[in-house]
C-alpha cells in the first residue's frame, strides 16, 4: 500500500490580500501546496457562487464569448474558499489519490513571486509592530512569529546586550533548552555579537548540526545591540534571498529594541523628576510646616507661663499648624499614588487641599459646594489640578488676606472659581503664572477658562466645564 503523502505547508493567495477583500463565500484564490519531499503543487480554488459571479462579468464584458463558456486550469470547485474547506479538500484528494491529478506541479518562477510577497509581507508586519507599540515583548512575539511561519523554523528567538552582557529575550515558539545547548548557542552568538557580522551554519551530521541556523547582529549605527537567531527545518539550507530578509528584519528590530529601551529611559527620567518635584514639595511644605510648629511648641511653655491668653492662641496656632503639616502629607501621597485623585470625590480633595495649604501659608481659604455629584474621572483630575495651580499663584504672588473657592454643580455643567482680595495685576500674559498649564487643562475636557484682575482688587480664575449627556442623565 503506497504511503499518503503528507503536507508540508500550504500557500493561499487570498490570506495576503487587503484585509477586507477576501469573501470565503464568494471568490477564488491560487493555492500552492508543499509535501514533505519538497514538491510543490498548484492549483486554483473557486466558490460555485462565484462562478456565477464570473459569468455575468463575461457577459458585460464580452469575454469568453460573452460568457458562453468559462475555464480555469486546474481547478476545484468548493462551497466556500475558506483555509478549513481547502485544508480538508486537499486532504480528501490526497487520501483517495487523486491529488496530483488535479493540481500541476507549481513554476519555480510563479513560486519565487508568491514568496516574495510573502517575504515583503513579512517586512511591512514587522515595520507596523515596531512603529505602533514600544512594548518589546509584543512587537517580538508578532515578528518572530511570522518570521517561524515564513520559513517554516522550527523556532525563532532574539538576544539582547544588557550591560555588556549577552542575555536570551525571546524565543519562539516557546521551548526548554539544555543548559549545553545554550551554553554552545550563547558561544556562537557572543562571536556574532563581537564581529557585527552574520553566522550561517549549514546542516552538519558529523557535528550533529541537522538543521539550519542562521544568526543575525541586531546593528544600529556603529552599535550591536543584540542578535535574531532562526534555526531552518531539518535537511534544509537558508538561502541568499532568505539570509538578507533576516538581516532586514534584524535592523528593523534594532530599531524597535533602541525604541524600548529610549522610552524606559524616558519613564525612569520622567519618574526620577517627579521623586525630585516631591522632595521638593515636601521640603517647602512639610518641612517648614513642622518647624514652625516645634518652634511654637518649643516657646508655648514660657508664653503660658507669662500669659495664658496668648499661649492658647499659640496653641491654636500650633493645632492649624500641624492639622496643615497632615494635610499636605495627604496631598503629596496622593501625588505619589494619582489614581487616588478619582477614587475620593472633588470636594473632600479640594478640602484636603485647601487645608494643607491654608495651614502652610497661613492664609484663610474658604471652600464652598454646591450640589456635589460625581465627574467623569479627567474632568476630576483638571479642576483640581486648576484649583491647585490657582492657590499656588495666589500664596506666591497675589499678598492676598483672604481667598474664596466655590465649586457649584448643576444638571448640563460644573462651575469653579477661585477669588482673592491680593495685589491683582494689569496684563495677563498666558506664559506667566500658571496661566498657560491652567488653559491647556480646560481645554483637555472642553472647559472655558476665565480670568480677571485688577490692580488692587485681586484676582478671579472661574471654569465652565459642561457635562457629557449620559452624567446630565445621571444627574
Amino acid at each position: 500500500m503506497n504511503k499518503i503523502p503528507e503536507v508540508n505547508s500550504i500557500w493561499i493567495a487570498a490570506e495576503h490580500w487587503a484585509p477586507g477583500e477576501w469573501k470565503i463565500d464568494n471568490d477564488n484564490t491560487d493555492v500552492i501546496v508543499t509535501l514533505n519531499d519538497k514538491t510543490r503543487w498548484a492549483a486554483s480554488f473557486f466558490t460555485y457562487a462565484n462562478i456565477s459571479t464570473l459569468v455575468e462579468k463575461n457577459q458585460q464584458t464580452g469575454e469568453c464569448l460573452s460568457g458562453k463558456y468559462f475555464w480555469a486550469s486546474d481547478m476545484i470547485l468548493v462551497d466556500e474558499v475558506s483555509r478549513a474547506r481547502i485544508e480538508e479538500t486537499i486532504q480528501h484528494l490526497l487520501l483517495i489519490g487523486e491529488f496530483a491529478q488535479i493540481f500541476r506541479p507549481a513554476d519555480d518562477h510563479l513560486y519565487r513571486k508568491q514568496n516574495q510577497q510573502r517575504e515583503l509581507q513579512t517586512l511591512l508586519d514587522v515595520a507596523a509592530a515596531a512603529s505602533s507599540s514600544l512594548d518589546l515583548n509584543e512587537m517580538l512575539t508578532t515578528t518572530l512569529d511570522r518570521l517561524v511561519d515564513l520559513v517554516d523554523a522550527s523556532r525563532a528567538g532574539v538576544m539582547i546586550v544588557n550591560q555588556s552582557e549577552l542575555e536570551p529575550l525571546m524565543l519562539r515558539p516557546e521551548r526548554p533548552i539544555s543548559p549545553e545547548d545554550m551554553a554552545e548557542l550563547l558561544q556562537a552568538s557572543q562571536a556574532v555579537v563581537d564581529s557585527g557580522r552574520p553566522l550561517i551554519v549549514n546542516p552538519d551530521k558529523d557535528r550533529g548540526y541537522l538543521e539550519p541556523g542562521a544568526f543575525i547582529p541586531l546593528r544600529l549605527r556603529d552599535r550591536v545591540l543584540g542578535l535574531l537567531g532562526i534555526i531552518g527545518p531539518e535537511g534544509t539550507r537558508f538561502d541568499p534571498d532568505q539570509v538578507a530578509l533576516f538581516q532586514s528584519i534584524a535592523d528593523q528590530l534594532a530599531v524597535a529594541v533602541e525604541n524600548a529601551r529610549l522610552y524606559e529611559q524616558a519613564e525612569e527620567a520622567a519618574a526620577a523628576a517627579e521623586r525630585n518635584r516631591l522632595a521638593s514639595e515636601l521640603h517647602d511644605a512639610v518641612t517648614q510646616t513642622l518647624f514652625s510648629a516645634s518652634l511654637i511648641a518649643d516657646v508655648l511653655p514660657r508664653i503660658w507661663e507669662k500669659d495664658a491668653a496668648q499661649g492658647q492662641k499659640k496653641l491654636a496656632e500650633l493645632r492649624e499648624l500641624t492639622q496643615g503639616a497632615l494635610a499636605e502629607m495627604r496631598t503629596l501621597l496622593l501625588e505619589l499614588r494619582p489614581a487616588a485623585l478619582t477614587e475620593s470625590n472633588l470636594g473632600n480633595l479640594m478640602q484636603q487641599l485647601i487645608q494643607g495649604l491654608s495651614g502652610r501659608s497661613r492664609l484663610p481659604i474658604s471652600l464652598t459646594i454646591e450640589g456635589e455629584r460625581p465627574l467623569p474621572p479627567e474632568t476630576q483630575i483638571a479642576l483640581y489640578r486648576i484649583v491647585q495651580e490657582a492657590l499656588h499663584n495666589v500664596i506666591k504672588h497675589a499678598a492676598a488676606s483672604q481667598v474664596m473657592v466655590k465649586l457649584t454643580f448643576s444638571p448640563q455643567a460644573v462651575d469653579l472659581a477661585v477669588r482673592d482680595d491680593g495685589r491683582g495685576f494689569e496684563t495677563i500674559s498666558p506664559h506667566s503664572l500658571g496661566i498657560g498649564i491652567m488653559q491647556e487643562r480646560a481645554e483637555k475636557i472642553g472647559a472655558n477658562i476665565t480670568i480677571s484682575s485688577q490692580i488692587g482688587d485681586g484676582t478671579t480664575v472661574t471654569v465652565h466645564c459642561p457635562l457629557p449627556n449620559n452624567m446630565k442623565n445621571n444627574g
